[in-house]
């Protein structure tokens, strides 16, 4: 099993979420808790993204995420 460090940074009235390991997973949530649950899905979208790109040739920039506070 793979472990992640999750960094959550609160800003005004919500809280930046982003995995230190893996640039491009990067979210938001209103809790911390919605963070996490979005930084999960982030992270996971960015794994799809991936395995969908593995093989191919070219420059792919992947950035899985959002952060609209």
């Amino acid at each position: 099993m793979v472990k992640l460090t999750g960094a959550f940074i609160k800003v005004d009235d919500c809280y930046i979420a982003f995995i230190k390991e893996e640039p491009g997973a990067i979210t938001e949530g209103k809790t911390i808790e919605e963070a996490a649950k979005n930084l999960l899905d982030a992270y996971n979208q960015l794994q799809i993204a991936r395995r969908n790109l593995q093989g191919k040739k070219g420059v792919v920039v992947l950035f899985c995420g959002w952060a609209a506070c």
